[in-house]
């Protein structure tokens, strides 16, 4: 076993490193004080805004992504809708 695994995995330094007792800092006062080179700042972000792109592209062999509706069809379709709500609501009420 010795061969495959490195003398820093034994129990033996195991036991060494938590040999020990370590007393835990009663509050931030008795934090040691560090001089640190660099400013520590908040991690960049990772996310964009909105909805997330696939993780997959498709291939050129599997055909088109089936295009996108034009903006002027969804807005027709909308107003079509409201226009026949309007009309229910009217014919319902007068």
């Amino acid at each position: 076993m010795e061969d495959f695994v490195h003398e820093y995995y034994s129990v033996e330094n195991f036991r060494k490193a938590y040999a020990r007792l370590i007393e835990p800092l009663r509050d931030k006062t008795k934090w040691p004080k560090v001089n640190l080179e660099l400013p520590v700042v908040a991690p960049l972000g990772k996310r964009s805004v909105g909805r997330q792109k696939k993780n997959r592209i498709k291939s050129c062999l599997e055909g088109g992504s089936g295009g996108s509706k034009s903006v002027i069809k969804v807005a027709e379709n909308n107003n079509e809708k409201t226009k026949k709500m309007e009309e229910k609501a009217k014919k319902k009420y007068h």
